[in-house]
C-alpha cells in the first residue's frame, strides 16, 4: 500500500503548481521535505545546498535575492521582521512538531494550493488545525 501511495503521489504531482510562489527552505528545513515538495512542482531552494551555515539575516537577504519566501521551523525569523522591521518577500513558518517531512509537505502543499499567490507579503503559520496569515507591513495587501 505504500509503495502504491508513493507511485500516485510521484505520478499526479508532477506538474508546476505555482509559477509566481517559489520557498526558500531554512537549513532546519529536513532536506526530505524539500524533496517532497519539489515533487509536487513547488520551485524550492535551500540553504542547506545553496550556502550552508549562513545567518537568519543571510537568509532574508538571500530571500530577497531569490524572490522567494522562507520555508522555516524557526520563530526567530518573526522577531526579525516584526520589531527589527527587515523585509523579504515573506515567511513559512511550519508549527508541526512531531509531524514527519511527508505529512508536512502534504499540509504545505494544501496551503499552495488554497493560497498561492496570497502568501506573498505574509508571515503564514502552519499548525495542524489552522493557517494565519498576517501582513509583513502596513499597507501591503
Amino acid at each position: 500500500m505504500l509503495l502504491m501511495y508513493y507511485a500516485t503521489r510521484t505520478c499526479t504531482l508532477l506538474p508546476k503548481r505555482s509559477e509566481t510562489l517559489s520557498l526558500l527552505a531554512d537549513e532546519n528545513i529536513d532536506q526530505r521535505l524539500v524533496s517532497s515538495l519539489r515533487l509536487a512542482g513547488i520551485s524550492v531552494y535551500s540553504v542547506a545546498e545553496l550556502s550552508p551555515g549562513i545567518t537568519d539575516e543571510e537568509v532574508m537577504k538571500l530571500s530577497e535575492n531569490l524572490g522567494a519566501l522562507i520555508l522555516t521551523d524557526d520563530k526567530d525569523f518573526g522577531e526579525i521582521v516584526f520589531r527589527k522591521q527587515r523585509s523579504c518577500p515573506g515567511i513559512v513558518l511550519l508549527r508541526l512538531i512531531g509531524v514527519d517531512y511527508s505529512h508536512k509537505a502534504d499540509q504545505v502543499i494544501q496551503v499552495i494550493d488554497k493560497c498561492g499567490s496570497e502568501m506573498t507579503g505574509k508571515f503564514v503559520v502552519i499548525t495542524e488545525e489552522t493557517v494565519r496569515m498576517r501582513k509583513l507591513f502596513p499597507g501591503t495587501k
